[in-house]
């Protein structure tokens, strides 16, 4: 299976005070296992979630995310360049709500293809072709059928 990743599920992971935690972090050891496949994070993604724990939790549990992040084998990093940014323009307008790194995630999941999309973000709802995951059962569950 291949799915992407939103920050929600990688911060609630780390953050155990986080509202998504007893979720995402059932989630993302799944991940880690490669029980789910490869997943796909956007540079955008990375940077959210590492600002936000350093903003939250300071500079230890941020550089600890950032480690884990770039040191997992089960999802890869995509950066996002001019033409992704541009297109990400043009999905904003289209789908009114989603912010600039949610808009990136959808056109770089069309371009690769990629239906999933594990993320607690409801947002992401409006797209029509885009899969929401948001539990491990879920995902599981989507995993099995590939």
């Amino acid at each position: 299976m291949e799915f992407f990743v939103d920050s929600c599920v990688l911060i609630g992971a780390k953050r155990e005070r986080d509202k998504w935690h007893k979720l995402a972090k059932p989630i993302v050891e799944y991940i880690a296992e490669g029980k789910a496949g490869t997943g796909y994070r956007l540079d955008y993604v990375l940077l959210e979630t590492v600002n936000f724990l350093l903003k939250k939790d300071g500079p230890d549990v941020a550089v600890d995310a950032l480690t884990d992040l770039l040191a997992s084998r089960f999802l890869r990093l995509i950066v996002v360049d001019e033409i992704g940014l541009r297109a990400a323009a043009r999905l904003m307008s289209r789908y009114r709500g989603l912010s600039l790194t949610d808009a990136a995630i959808v056109h770089y999941m069309q371009e690769l293809g990629i239906r999933y999309l594990i993320s607690f973000d409801s947002r992401f709802d409006i797209v029509p072709w885009l899969i929401r995951i948001k539990s491990l059962d879920e995902l599981k569950h989507y995993a099995s059928q590939l």
